[in-house]
């Protein structure tokens, strides 16, 4: 079955891109959202912790209980968010690596063109010098024996 649209037609890059472009349709969100989000889930769970431990041993000193678990949370809060912000950043590196190679294929059709044409043109001086050169020996007299 073939694409009404002409998709089989396109190049692999240009392909990539459509299917690029067809995944991000979803409706852009603010960029600090989910940073915030981690962190407020994360913030949750040490309180939820320390109350918790509380309920469970009251006899605990209550400020070394939270010590330790945001002690704990805090690294782990720190890597989350490092995480999420190379995800945004490998987002950015895959549309700036469509943009350069899709500009790179159409450098390489181009100079594909420009040869081709400097090919035709070269071709065709060979041929007129050919023809000249055929032309003046059938002007000229046989050598006589």
């Amino acid at each position: 079955m073939k694409d009404e649209n002409g998709f089989d037609k396109l190049s692999d890059t240009a392909k990539f891109r459509v299917l690029y472009a067809k995944s991000k349709l979803k409706p852009n969100q603010d960029s600090s959202t989910p940073y915030l989000a981690a962190v407020i889930i994360s913030l949750l769970i040490g309180i939820a912790g320390v109350a918790t431990v509380v309920a469970i041993r009251p006899d605990f000193d209550i400020l070394v209980v939270a010590g330790v678990i945001f002690a704990f949370l805090t690294p782990t809060t720190t890597s989350l968010l490092a995480l999420m912000k190379t995800q945004e950043t490998n987002e950015q590196a895959k549309e700036t690596h469509l943009s350069v190679n899709s500009r790179l294929d159409a450098f390489i059709q181009n100079a594909a063109n420009a040869a081709r044409a400097e090919g035709v043109k070269e071709g065709t001086i060979q041929a007129n010098i050919r023809t000249d050169e055929l032309l003046a020996k059938k002007d000229q007299p046989p050598p006589s024996s």
